[in-house]
């Protein structure tokens, strides 16, 4: 694409990540990947990691624009890293209490842990009730209309780097012209065309005896072929149906 702001070559993989603007979003920065040179394809698993979302943050108590992420896992077996390691957050949460955990038990913050009395399994839902907790992760930059902007109160300048690119994808699979008429069709659409996902860092917390998360990081959503030498492709993630409904809605307010 034109006018590149940062570039970064992932060498393992044979696949080179860059910074522009955005084919889909107009006046914002997208992410695209195309193979590096020499390298005429590359399959990468799903799964794998590609690039941080943002290394540096703050967690806020509420929602902060389209860049912030909330906390809020699906359940027991949503991937996570811990430990440098992929697993389910249920394996997680199983390996911090017998290697950390008070007592031989680990909680989890923000999430409450139900198990069933009949056979035993262990199931995690957000704890609704639970108002004090700071479960939205606010990027150091987020990707405004005007490019970058910082959000952060930090001295030293942010910088783009690879730990965090990830906040620079996109949704593909929706277009103010032409949007998704039902919730179906914007999951079909995301399914097709949106292949970053993103998956929790998570770490012991000796004071709460729970695992806390730390950053986001971004990874495949499936297995993929990468054959585009000469040309980049813009990565998308998807943001959900219920954002872009009330995106829609403020936007009507707004008028």
């Amino acid at each position: 694409p034109s006018g590149i702001v940062a570039g970064f070559a992932l060498g393992e993989l044979g696949l080179d990540l860059a910074v522009a603007p955005s084919t889909v979003a107009p006046g914002t920065l997208g992410l695209f990947v195309a193979l590096s040179e020499g390298v005429e394809s590359t399959t990468a698993p799903c799964m794998q990691l590609l690039c941080g979302y943002s290394r540096d943050g703050t967690f806020q108590s509420r929602d902060e624009g389209d860049k912030t992420v909330g906390f809020a896992l699906a359940g027991c077996e949503t991937a996570v890293f811990y430990d440098r390691q992929l697993m389910s957050a249920l394996d997680a949460l199983q390996l911090a209490a017998e290697t950390k955990g008070e007592g031989g038990s680990c909680g989890l913050a923000g999430h409450v842990l139900v198990q069933d009395s009949e056979t035993g399994e262990v199931d995690i839902y957000v704890d609704t009730d639970n108002t004090d907790f700071k479960r939205y992760y606010v990027p150091a930059m987020m990707n405004t209309h005007d490019g970058v902007e910082e959000v952060n109160d930090e001295e030293e300048e942010a910088e783009i780097s690879v730990q965090n690119l990830g906040q620079f994808c996109n949704d593909l699979a929706w277009s103010y012209d032409n949007p998704p008429e039902s919730k179906e069709e914007y999951e079909s659409l995301s399914l097709e065309k949106n292949a970053i996902q993103l998956v929790w860092r998570l770490e012991f917390d000796e004071e709460s005896n729970c695992l806390v998360p730390t950053w986001p990081v971004s990874v495949l959503a499936d297995d993929m072929q990468f054959k585009n030498a000469d040309v980049f492709m813009e990565l998308g993630t998807r943001y959900g149906w219920n954002y872009w409904q009330a995106t829609v809605d403020m936007e009507g307010l707004s008028l």
